[in-house]
């Protein structure tokens, strides 16, 4: 849902690939109530059988306004799921079955929109959504509505052929252009060439006018016996791989900043790690806070001579680390409004334990400190050995700020400082702050004594503020903000069960759980009392089944545990090598039929991974590397306690890790796959239960074993 906003924000460039093409209309995945039943009652004028219609739409009451959507295929079509992983004639029935029914789908849409459009009950611009291509929508999204900075970084290729009309007739060439028959003869289809014209000669190059899109246009030449042959094809998908590589690496020169100096500085590292953490977590604070007003309140200049420390505390879930990050983001913009835009606040932002140096007190007074001096133009001429030094250090460098330049340092989760120099005796925290100067602290309230030892180092009671569970009726409005934000809703009978689970708990947390469950409810599915759970660990372990039924057990049972297992996390590629190197996935996912070297996963299933889990899987920047890890404990809890439980698979996969970082399947070197769908099923991870699954019947094992290539070039 919202995926392409989604798109445009994360990608940095896009590329785009224009032939000789136009394509079909599209089956629309979900109609608009109105529009869908004006569309039904003018198929039914012309005479059309609805019947497909009926069948294959489903009316959602949770959808705002009320929707049609396209049921799932799984659904509809007989044993679709099993024939999916095999290369059986059941799936090649399927295949043949859905496009039929994909094509009269179409062929309904079509008549009845274009009768609408000449009655003139649609407008062109509603009717165009259900004419147009893929290729048309997706360049439209792509290039129609960015800004001339974002198209500087895109490039769209153009291909022509010559003497196309001529070997229409051959077979092949339906691949290539739009094929139609009529009257036994095979010609091209002239509607969709007119459609593809405006694309091609009218709408690229008007973008192209007013921006620096890059936009190569090439004509390849048929042969003349041979028509457009495999030899052709090759030639250009060549060049086209050439120019395409040296397109991007001038595009990725054009935008990165070579600064190899703060690439390899430690604590430029450690700064844009914990901004990367900062921005991730702020995105998840979307309601409005007594508590953000009071830190607000905080921050702003005072008449007193002196402040302290602002502490805010409360159990585990109840938003501390969310609260902080939305602070740290908002805390340069509160302070220049108040003051004028003169100002130039200074603020600094650590998640304590979410790197090596934000967990030993010395390297965070360490990297604070140098982050001050930098910014205040101080030179330190030696960095103490000792911490209590350090601490002076720290203390000195807090009178420097100004009324024009003033600074603020939060500091979340003081609990998850190490025991190491007596950190959480908090003797070195400063109590007493210059009135340039805001400290915002975080802690748990029973973790090490930490409260208690901030309670009596600040008695002022108004420099605390708890984070207690918020009232069931504010989550609730809270819950329906975030689905009208996605166009969604709860219905009555719904809301009784969404009441019922937040009268059990109302934790930002759990708040966000439930609402990542039910923005998928339709109106006409079964809801009852155990859809929902009851605590924040029963609604991850829920969160993780469903992304297994969605991805594969076994592909997210491994996924997860080797992003769990590792110490500091993993990149996207590194996951992606790893589980390629993992029989037990393969043997999963794999049809053997399309076996080949390199054996490798697909890309997509990683991403697809990160999707699910958007704002629990965080992106962290190490050494200027983007690594993936658990947002907090909480799901890394569960996550180990799901799938890093049994000591033979643990085992396992800490040997394949060790391989994969070893290099011991690197530069070609192949590695045996043991084709055997039931390779997996003798594991010990088969107990691990996923009481939402529906486990799949197991083919018979197969003795035959090969050697195949794992890893990218």
């Amino acid at each position: 849902m919202n995926s392409k906003p989604r798109l445009t924000e994360q990608t940095e460039s896009q590329a785009g690939l224009v032939g000789e093409k136009y394509g079909s209309i599209r089956v629309p995945g979900e109609v608009e109530a109105p529009e869908f039943e004006m569309i039904l009652d003018a198929a039914l004028e012309a005479g059309l059988d609805t019947h497909v219609l009926e069948e294959w739409y489903c009316r959602d009451e949770n959808a705002v306004p009320p929707a049609y959507y396209l049921k799932p295929k799984a659904q509809m079509l007989k044993n679709y799921q099993n024939s999916m992983e095999s290369s059986s004639a059941a799936k090649l029935k399927n295949d043949k079955a859905w496009r039929n029914v994909s094509e009269e789908i179409k062929r309904i849409f079509r008549r009845s929109v274009l009768q609408l459009q000449e009655k003139g009950t649609m407008k062109p611009p509603q009717a165009k959504k259900f004419l147009c291509s893929a290729l048309e929508d997706e360049l439209d999204f792509a290039l129609g509505k960015q800004t001339p900075a974002f198209l500087k970084k895109c490039v769209c290729y153009i291909r022509k052929i010559s003497n196309f009309d001529r070997h229409a007739k051959l077979p092949e060439m339906a691949k290539y252009m739009d094929i139609i028959v009529a009257e036994d003869r095979v010609m091209r289809n002239q509607e969709a060439y007119e459609r593809l014209l405006k694309v091609r000669d009218e709408f690229i190059p008007t973008v192209v006018a007013s921006s620096n899109l890059r936009v190569y246009s090439s004509v390849t030449h048929c042969d003349m016996k041979l028509g457009y042959s495999q030899e052709v094809e090759s030639h250009y998908v060549e060049g086209l791989c050439k120019q395409f590589y040296e397109d991007m690496v001038d595009i990725i020169q054009a935008t990165v900043q070579q600064n190899f100096d703060t690439e390899t500085d430690p604590l430029y590292d450690e700064i844009l790690q914990h901004l990367s953490l900062c921005k991730n977590f702020s995105a998840f604070y979307d309601y409005t806070s007594e508590t953000l007003d009071l830190v607000q309140e905080y921050l702003l200049p005072s008449k007193g001579s002196r402040m302290s420390p602002l502490v805010v505390y409360g159990g585990p879930c109840t938003g501390k680390t969310l609260l902080l990050a939305e602070v740290a983001k908002q805390a340069y913009t509160w302070l220049q409004t108040e003051m004028g835009p003169e100002t130039d606040p200074v603020v600094i932002v650590r998640f304590v334990g979410s790197s090596e140096f934000a967990t030993n007190l010395c390297t965070l007074l360490q990297s604070i400190c140098e982050q001050i001096a930098i910014n205040y133009n101080c030179l330190i001429h030696f960095l103490p050995n000792k911490i209590q030094e350090m601490r002076e250090l720290l203390v000195n460098l807090l009178g420097e700020p100004s009324f024009h330049r003033p600074l603020v340092i939060v500091l979340d989760a003081l609990e998850q400082l190490s025991e190491a120099d007596e950190a959480r005796k908090l003797w070195w925290l400063p109590t007493h702050l210059p009135r340039t100067v805001r400290i915002v602290v975080s802690t748990l309230p029973n973790k090490h004594g930490i409260l208690q030892k901030l309670r009596c180092l600040i008695h002022d009671e108004g420099r605390y503020v708890e984070l207690v569970q918020r009232d069931r009726k504010a989550c609730s409005q809270i819950l329906k903000q975030q689905l009208l934000g996605l166009k969604r809703k709860v219905t009555s009978g719904q809301q009784i069960y969404v009441n019922e689970a937040l009268a059990k708990c109302t934790l930002p947390m759990f708040v966000n759980l439930i609402y990542r469950e039910v923005v998928h409810w339709r109106s006409h599915k079964d809801v009852d009392d155990r859809s929902l759970c009851s605590t924040v660990h029963e609604s991850i372990e829920q969160l993780f089944y469903s992304v297994e039924n969605k991805l594969g057990q076994r592909f997210v049972f491994r996924a997860l545990g080797y992003i769990t297992m590792a110490k500091v996390g993993l990149t996207e590629v590194e996951l992606e090598d790893i589980l390629s190197l993992d029989n037990s996935v393969l043997g999963d996912i794999m049809v053997s039929s399309n076996l080949k070297n390199p054996l490798r996963i697909s890309y997509d299933l990683v991403a697809r991974l990160k999707e699910e889990l958007e704002g629990y899987l965080l992106e962290r920047q190490v050494h200027n590397v983007t690594l993936m890890v658990w947002a907090n404990r909480h799901l890394q809890l569960i996550a180990q306690k799901l799938y890093l439980s049994n000591e033979e698979d643990v085992h396992q996969m800490h040997s394949l890790l060790a391989e994969y970082f070893l290099g011991a399947w690197s530069g070609g070197r192949k590695k045996i796959f043991h084709c055997d769908n039931n390779h997996f099923a003798s594991l010990n991870i088969s107990q691990h239960k996923n009481p939402h699954s529906q486990q799949p019947s197991h083919k018979e094992a197969s003795a035959e074993k090969y050697s195949y290539d794992r890893q990218t070039p």
